[in-house]
C-alpha cells in the first residue's frame, strides 16, 4: 500500500486535521494529503508554515553539518592510520634491518610488513566507521521533515540541478 492509498483510506476529519499541520509532512507527504483534499473537494484550513517559536531547520542544518565534519574527520583519521602504517612498516622492512644479518635482518623485516598490515586494517575499520557514520547521516537528513529540499542539499554538501550551484558553505 503506498502513501496515497493510506491516505485515501483516512477519514474527512483525519484529512482535514492533517491539512491544519501541513508544515509537519514532507514534501512528498504534503501534495499527497492536498491531492486528496482536492479529489474529495473537502474544504480545509491548510497551514504551510511551522508555529511560531518552532525551530524550522535552520540549526537542524547545522548539527548536520557538524556531524558530516565529524564523519569526515573520521574518514580522514582512518586514511591517516593506515598512510603512517605503511611508512612505520616501511621504515622497518626497509631500514631497521641493514645491519643485520640472517634470520634476525628477516625476522625485522617481517616485523615491519607486519605493522604495515596491521595499521592498514585498523585504518580501515576506522574510515569504515566514518563512511557508516555518513551514510547514516545521509538518511537523518532526507528523512527529516524539518528541513527543505534546499536545506537538504546544503547539509549534504549537494549540488542542487535546478539551481545549478553549490550550497556548501
Amino acid at each position: 500500500m503506498d502513501a496515497a492509498e493510506v491516505w485515501r483510506e483516512k477519514s474527512d476529519d483525519e484529512l482535514r486535521r492533517a491539512a491544519e499541520t501541513l508544515h509537519e509532512y514532507t514534501e512528498e507527504g504534503r501534495k499527497i494529503i492536498l491531492a486528496e483534499l482536492s479529489r474529495r473537494s473537502l474544504k480545509a484550513e491548510v497551514s504551510t508554515a511551522a508555529p511560531e517559536g518552532l525551530d524550522t531547520g535552520g540549526s537542524a542544518v547545522d548539527r548536520y553539518r557538524d556531524a558530516y565534519r565529524v564523519a569526515n574527520g573520521v574518514v580522514w583519521i582512518g586514511s591517516a592510520v593506515k598512510v603512517l602504517g605503511f611508512v612505520i612498516g616501511s621504515l622497518f622492512a626497509l631500514g631497521g634491518g641493514t645491519q643485520l644479518e640472517g634470520s634476525t635482518r628477516l625476522g625485522v623485516i617481517l616485523f615491519g610488513v607486519l605493522v604495515a598490515i596491521a595499521f592498514w586494517i585498523v585504518g580501515v575499520f576506522v574510515s569504515a566507521h566514518g563512511q557508516l557514520l555518513q551514510a547514516t547521516l545521509d538518511t537523518a537528513v532526507h528523512s527529516s521533515p524539518f528541513l527543505t529540499n534546499e536545506e537538504r542539499a546544503s547539509a549534504m554538501s549537494l549540488t542542487i540541478p535546478t539551481l545549478g550551484r553549490r550550497t556548501a558553505v
